[in-house]
């Protein structure tokens, strides 16, 4: 399946430009400058926001009021949630000392 998001702001690690990406099976097949010039299973419009890789959080106690050591699912589902609403796609969750 060819996927594609388009009509962003592009970021790469030596620039960024108005454009778009387009991957397969999971795989960035292309990025591009410019209009989404070609046919795509799916194709989500970015509404000229930010189209860039996810961010890799390697150090984080919690988020939304939840702490890593409450121990629940509840606190480690909410807290994954409230990063993943910002960007982020992956991360390591940390404890203090108590």
């Amino acid at each position: 399946m060819k996927q594609a998001v388009y009509n962003g702001i592009v970021i790469t690690p030596n620039e960024k430009f108005c454009g778009g990406v387009i991957w397969q099976e999971g795989v960035v097949a292309r990025v591009f400058e410019g209009e989404l010039n070609e046919k795509c299973d799916v194709s989500t419009d970015a509404g000229g926001k930010f189209i860039s890789p996810g961010f890799i959080d390697i150090h984080t106690h919690g988020a939304a009021g939840y702490d890593f050591l409450d121990g629940t699912i509840e606190a480690y589902s909410m807290a994954a949630r409230m990063h993943m609403r910002h960007g982020t796609t992956a991360l390591m969750p940390t404890i203090t000392t108590a």
